[in-house]
């Protein structure tokens, strides 16, 4: 979401500089002990922002759901718009197909048995059920089957200077996400609390890391941090086993990996968006106060529509506006 505008304005060689400055940025944050920060964040604008960021990710599904390609410079609600008022017959029916299979699949799966890895076994499932009846519809393609050899991002100081907004932003959306993340984990999981600086130095060297590589920044998602708590993780091997697991896939299966459907992979990340909304809590903020109710709807609306950082910075806004109220009220 923060990362496609600066690839449309500066290249797709940027990435690696503002990521790696962007790591920087959020080692300095964990260092100086600005992870803290985050618990003074009001509970209604968290869950507005998570609000808001499942359903872009699921907007940002829809073009490879119908089998369309998602249009270049539009943000995720115009994009679903208009690849869906353009939908091609040729293409809407075999993607929506494997759709299918993979949502059935995924809802089935768990209620047979929790310990079966639905998502993974519906991907199969799709991608065996394209191979053979034959359907045409895009798949990920050809995979890199190695790792790219490190190399220093290339930057002059007016390079620098330019990207350097980028860079605060994706360092500020990449520590808020870790830090929601973590949050998120820690209520869910029975292994206890966490240190936010310490979540961020690890992310931002991460980062630093990734941007050698020529990768993106890298951070704690709440998605797969849900999935991997409620798949029995507990302590940071989860993570260890996880990165190895990728490594897997690019050394020794990067060939069967790009020939998944990529409306396989959309419908995963819809479920996984629709399983992040919890309606309950959705009901408990509206009923509680106006304030909530307002900086909730808020961030989840400004979030969609415009910015994540934005979202979180108006939705506090909102709550201390709405909270200033009852004072003046009473003073008066």
């Amino acid at each position: 979401v923060v990362l496609a505008p600066i690839v449309a304005q500066h290249g797709v060689g940027s990435v690696a500089l503002v990521t790696a400055l962007a790591g920087v940025i959020v080692v300095v944050a964990g260092v100086t002990g600005l992870g803290r920060a985050v618990t003074f964040i009001p509970w209604p604008v968290i869950e507005g922002f998570t609000l808001g960021i499942a359903i872009i990710i699921f907007l940002q599904q829809i073009p490879a759901a119908i089998g369309e390609s998602t249009p270049e410079g539009q943000r995720p609600l115009v994009a679903a718009a208009h690849v869906v008022m353009q939908a091609d017959a040729a293409t809407l029916w075999p993607a929506l197909a494997v759709v299918a299979v993979v949502v059935i699949s995924m809802l089935v799966l768990p209620r047979l048995h929790p310990a079966i890895p639905s998502s993974l076994v519906a991907v199969v499932a799709a991608t065996v059920l394209v191979a053979l009846a034959g359907l045409t519809t895009a798949r990920i393609g050809v995979l890199p089957s190695q790792l790219p050899t490190p190399v220093l991002p290339r930057a002059d100081l007016a390079t620098m200077e330019t990207l350097l907004g980028a860079a605060v932003a994706v360092a500020a959306l990449a520590a808020i996400e870790s830090l929601l993340s973590a949050r998120v984990a820690a209520t869910m999981s029975e292994a206890g609390g966490y240190d936010p600086n310490r979540e961020l130095v690890g992310q931002g060297l991460a980062s630093v890391a990734s941007g050698f590589f020529g990768g993106m920044p890298a951070t704690g998602a709440i998605a797969r941090t849900a999935v991997n708590v409620r798949s029995g993780a507990r302590t940071r091997m989860a993570a260890i086993i996880h990165s190895i697991l990728l490594l897997g896939v690019v050394y020794l299966v990067s060939g069967p990996v790009g020939a998944i459907p990529l409306a396989a992979l959309a419908a995963v990340l819809m479920v996984t968006a629709v399983r992040m909304i919890s309606w309950r809590v959705i009901v408990r903020i509206i009923r509680s106060s106006r304030p909530a109710a307002a900086a909730f709807t808020v961030t989840a609306v400004v979030t969609v529509c415009f910015d994540l950082i934005q979202a979180v910075e108006i939705g506090i806004l909102v709550t201390a506006v709405g909270s200033s109220r009852p004072q003046a009220n009473a003073r008066t």
